[in-house]
């Protein structure tokens, strides 16, 4: 939708998902019946071992890598089809899954990224989720073109919809720059065709656990470090503007926080455990004031506590 992109392939081995496209029209902004896309029917690696056309952008969102077949969308021999494949300054793009997968792997996903791409970073915009971002060139980061980007109506909507719609919010969710990706990643194992450790899960019982999520998050870059890497794209950035990203950079982590305790108060509420439950949802919303959610939530708590009229104030 954004004006400057002429041409999206859009590529999927099962046919069904275009088909399935036009039942999520209002979500993905009628995707399907757009003349901008290109819908191609072939596994998506093979199509980049086959193409001649050359992307400023290549992004890849595929079942989580346990998923039977899916480790080919991760290896390192996938990261070097999409390296050749990339304009010079373009970007790769790649969804890691914080669940669904052992501590281990995701440690691995880091260090085989990293084989491939001499310039990358790690962005975090939502709980769970981490994006890879690599590139054959260093990846600029200019405030003053992102907010100009932002002023286009459509893309302003799209992005405050999911709640970017500043270059503050958007820029606050960078969570890791090559440093903190390597540190991570050292020492383990490249996914690669010959090694698909990701398909051995069963190797690896546990799922990657809360304190496991949180050992990964709390190893976030330095605010220093991001905002130096900010200032070095962007001329002229005053403190102010250093005061207001630093409240937006604060306030992605605490509401990182904020879910984690909203999600503990429903499992404890389901468990009949209420008294612990409101504790819970209250930390949330000290957390995150505009959490709708957990204002329900409590309220719904307090009514079943018969505190009718502290949970009515929540509603």
């Amino acid at each position: 939708v954004y004006p400057g992109i002429n041409l999206v392939d859009s590529v999927d081995i099962s046919p069904g998902v275009f088909r399935a496209g036009k039942f999520f029209k209002a979500t993905n902004h009628n995707v399907v019946n757009n003349p901008k896309v290109k819908k191609i029917v072939q596994d998506g690696r093979q199509h980049l071992l086959t193409t001649s056309t050359s992307y400023d952008v290549i992004t890849a969102e595929p079942p989580p890598p346990t998923s039977a077949g899916s480790v080919n969308l991760y290896t390192r021999e996938y990261y070097e089809l999409t390296k050749r494949a990339l304009k010079p300054g373009g970007i790769v793009s790649q969804w890691i899954p914080l669940h669904s997968q052992a501590e281990t792997h995701v440690y691995q996903h880091f260090r085989t990224f990293l084989e491939s791409f001499p310039y990358a970073m790690a962005w975090y915009p939502v709980r769970k989720e981490l994006i890879l971002i690599g590139s054959n060139q260093p990846i600029n980061l200019e405030f003053y073109s992102i907010e100009q980007r932002l002023q286009n109506p459509v893309i302003k909507k799209i992005m405050r919809d999911i709640n970017f719609g500043t270059p503050y919010s958007f820029l606050g969710s960078i969570w890791f720059l090559k440093k903190e990706l390597k540190n991570l990643g050292s020492g383990q194992h490249v996914i690669s065709d010959n090694n698909p450790s990701l398909e051995f899960y069963l190797n690896f019982p546990k799922v990657i656990s809360r304190d496991g999520i949180e050992k990964i998050v709390t190893n976030r870059a330095s605010f220093e470090d991001v905002w130096e890497k900010i200032t070095q794209a962007s001329f002229f950035l005053s403190k102010a503007q250093k005061v207001t990203f630093k409240k937006h950079w604060d306030s992605r982590r605490k509401a990182d926080h904020a879910e984690a305790d909203y999600n503990l108060g429903n499992a404890l509420l389901n468990k009949g455990r209420t008294s612990e439950a409101i504790s819970h949802y209250k930390m949330a919303i000290k957390l995150k004031p505009d959490y709708a959610k957990a204002y329900s939530n409590l309220g719904n708590a307090l009514s079943t506590e018969r505190k009718i009229e502290e949970a009515i104030s929540h509603y």
